[in-house]
């Protein structure tokens, strides 16, 4: 049939050429007649261009006028394959606009398959229809695959199926992917269908390494009688990551008989024996150090664990980052590790700084996340913001509960406190620090070395330090302890803050140094300081607590560049702050050098532009260990430090200069929010300076009236607490601010009177006593 049809067209073709063969001659005779001009040749073929015929195949597509999506799609294959990618666009245009509904879409992918749909997502000729519909029959396989519904009966049928049916549920789940490993898990904790654990474990071989860490993850949560299916599954898919933790079960001496056994038994297949209680101690020692030292795996920043909710008696999904997902892991590890050699003290110490460093990190910069059950459609849903909790009574009760079998004492948690810090565990330092707080008993800083709270005051990382000053100010403000005069200065650093963006530049170079700071305020820096030398940047870094960045030119010296980042790195002030360190061409070899030794630093070429300086913040930002501390929160320290500052105003503590107080509290009059805290600083200071400013605040003019009048409350304080400081040509400036208001606000006018009844008040007072008692 399909012969004789191409016969036909050769057949109608040769008659169309033989027709036009034959019609040239005779127009060329009929130009020939005399009295009619002949036809230029060129003009003959443009006008007379015959349109090349439709292929016969594109001509019956179009013919049979595809109208369902799947007929549409059918012939936009076919199209495709012919070369005609204008038509094949047009009917995947018709699809998409028309409607389409789940079933459907898994209609056309079931006849289809994936692969039409990848290559009209790969063409970009068929774009933005292409991409489109393959986006849709995609996302509703995806979805029709993993609903819940759908998952729990597949594993239902692959657990009772009789015979071969099970092995079409089993190829079902291996489509469905990960979602399936939840369902399939739980099935393992189910001691009764024991007989379904083979296939379970067929389905999960086929899943792996998600399903490898599913298992994994159980194994630290699941009660030890739930265990035996997951040490079954350990053995039957050779996971031997696992045997660490499977360990933890098999000297468990608490352990039913049964499961320690199975533990025992599986460690024997996977590792060829099992290793002696003072082995097993050692390598989970070893691997819980190893796993606290590991870097983080490129792209898994956030990972999915499973974990055993005994509230409802369910497992539950859920994505944490996996840097709390080490601490989890290896403080589960040191915890069995202590409880087969309990007499150890440094086990016990062991697992105690990695329980407060999870519970620490949890607390202190993990994300806040809502679990998933399982089967439930996605990823677990996270608010994926970083929260800095300074809820240290809720630390407290959870470092209780987590510790309770080690029994903590005030020593133990000072001595755990400073294991920490000397680990650089700055978040298990954190709990200590809570716990310590609210213990509330000063004998914690009692000592004969500088206490674990003050140091803890002079750490790296900046909340670490605002978090012991709080303590030791809660235990005993304004007390005497071994370096509380280091205390102090710290609060004056934390009381400074603005919350505003600053940087210090390091150059030798004043019109490179010029160019950065225009170059950083335009990209949103409110302040930069601007150095000539390593030594003016050593003094003036330290005294910045909102510097956010530093740049320093590989060009400055006194010291030289490489001990000036060293001693910069060495003080608590600007350890996390990021360098910046940037260089011409010809010594950038040298910056490279510098950089690789020194941390959160990096080098580069010589900012050019604003946009250039902008890309590279981004990048210093993000590196391991930089401070990353949001201006709103500086500003929140701040006020708190002012709040410190004021109690201690009343009585400073030896060490603690007043004139110091007076220039942090005149700052903060410059502050927004911050301005009543240092009227009531000032008030109470009643220095000649803290008068001065009081006046000078209630006269200004670009103050609201209300700040103003705290401003004369303040000052009235003041006067009654010292009497008058003031110099004569202040108060004459007052008088000659009140009589050139007489055409000003009523209310301003009075204010400004008042202030003068506030000066005046005493000499009258000193002259009707002396006329009472002449």
């Amino acid at each position: 049939m399909g012969e004789h049809r191409r016969l036909r067209w050769v057949g109608i073709v040769a008659a169309g050429t033989a027709v036009c063969l034959l019609a040239f001659p005779i127009r060329a005779v009929k130009a020939e007649q005399p009295g009619r001009p002949a036809p230029n040749p060129s003009q003959t073929t443009t006008q007379e261009q015959v349109t090349p015929p439709e292929d016969p195949a594109v001509a019956a597509i179009l013919a049979a006028n595809p109208l369902t999506p799947r007929e549409r799609i059918r012939a936009a294959i076919v199209l495709l394959k012919l070369g005609r990618m204008d038509l094949a666009k047009q009917m995947l245009q018709k699809v998409v606009s028309s409607p389409l509904d789940p079933l459907t879409l898994n209609g056309l992918h079931e006849e289809f398959g994936s692969a039409p749909f990848f290559e009209f997502a790969s063409r970009s000729d068929l774009a933005p229809e292409g991409p489109q519909l393959a986006q849709l029959v995609f996302d509703a396989v995806r979805k029709f695959r993993a609903d819940p519904s759908r998952v729990h009966s597949l594993v239902e049928k692959l657990c009772e199926e009789t015979g071969e049916g099970w092995v079409q549920a089993a190829e079902d789940l291996i489509e469905v992917g990960t979602p399936a490993v939840v369902p399939l898990v739980s099935v393992l904790l189910d001691p009764t269908r024991l007989p379904a654990w083979p296939r379970v474990e067929t389905v999960l071989a086929r899943l792996r390494p998600d399903s490898e860490e599913a298992v994994i993850s159980l194994l630290l949560s699941v009660p030890e009688e739930k265990k035996l299916g997951l040490i079954h599954a350990v053995t039957a898919l050779q996971i031997r990551s696992a045997v660490p933790f499977l360990l933890a079960t098999a000297t468990c001496e608490r352990c039913g008989v049964e499961v320690w056994g199975a533990a025992k038994a599986a460690v024997e297949a996977l590792v060829g024996g099992m290793p002696s209680v003072r082995d097993s101690v050692r390598l989970m020692i070893r691997e819980a150090e190893a796993i606290v030292k590991a870097p983080v795996p490129l792209g898994r920043e956030v990972v999915s664990v499973l974990q055993w909710d005994a509230a409802t008696g369910t497992v539950v999904l859920r994505q944490v980052t996996f840097e709390l997902w080490r601490r989890e892991r290896a403080a589960y590890l040191a915890q069995a590790a202590w409880a087969v050699s309990q007499d150890d003290p440094q086990l016990r110490d062991l697992a105690a700084v990695l329980i407060l460093e999870r519970l620490g990190y949890g607390h202190r910069v993990e994300w806040t996340e809502n679990p998933t059950q399982p089967g439930q459609d996605g990823p677990p849903t996270s608010a994926k913001t970083f929260r800095m909790t300074e809820d240290f009574a809720t630390v407290r009760q959870e470092v209780d509960r987590a510790l309770a079998f080690l029994k903590p004492t005030l020593d133990d948690m000072n001595r755990w406190l400073n294991q920490c810090l000397d680990r650089g565990w700055n978040a298990g330092a954190w709990a200590a620090i809570a716990w310590l707080a609210e213990e509330k008993n000063p004998a914690v800083l009692n000592s004969g070395t500088i206490p674990p709270l003050v140091r803890a005051a002079r750490a790296a990382d900046r909340s670490l330090r605002f978090a012991a000053l709080r303590a030791v100010l809660g235990l005993a403000p304004g007390g005497m302890f071994r370096g509380n005069s280091y205390l102090w200065d710290e609060l004056m650093y934390f009381a400074r803050a603005t919350g505003a963006r600053e940087a210090v530049v390091a150059t030798p170079s004043p019109a490179e140094g010029a160019q950065l700071a225009a170059y950083l305020k335009t990209i949103g820096f409110h302040r930069v300081e601007v150095v000539p030398t390593g030594g003016d940047l050593l003094r003036v870094a330290p005294e910045v607590p909102d510097c956010e960045v530093i740049l320093v030119s590989a060009a400055i010296q006194n010291p030289p560049l490489d001990l000036t980042l060293q001693r910069l790195r060495s003080d608590s002030h600007t350890a996390q702050i990021p360098v910046l360190l940037y260089a011409e061409s010809e010594w950038l070899p040298r910056a490279d050098h510098v950089a690789q030794r020194i941390p959160v630093s990096i080098s580069v070429a010589t900012p050019q532009s604003p946009e250039d300086l902008g890309g590279l913040m981004a990048r210093v930002a993000s590196l391991e260990g930089a401070d990353r501390t949001p201006g709103v929160r500086r500003l929140e320290q701040a006020r708190q430090a002012l709040t410190w500052i004021l109690v201690l105003c009343e009585n400073p503590p030896q060490g603690v200069s007043i004139l110091d107080l007076e220039r942090i509290a005149t700052a903060a009059l410059e502050v927004p929010g911050q301005e009543t805290l240092a009227i009531e600083i000032l008030a109470r200071l009643a220095t000649p300076g803290a008068q001065t400013q009081l006046v000078e605040a209630a006269s200004r003019e670009d103050w609201p009236l209300e700040l103003r009048v705290k401003a004369l409350g303040g000052f009235r304080e003041a006067v009654e607490k010292r009497g008058v400081q003031l110099t004569t040509q202040q108060i004459l400036r007052q008088y000659e601010r009140y009589n050139q208001s007489a055409h000003r606000d009523p209310a301003v006018q009075k204010l400004l009177g008042l202030i003068l009844d506030c000066i005046e008040t005493p000499a009258r007072l000193r002259e009707t006593g002396a006329a009472l008692n002449p």
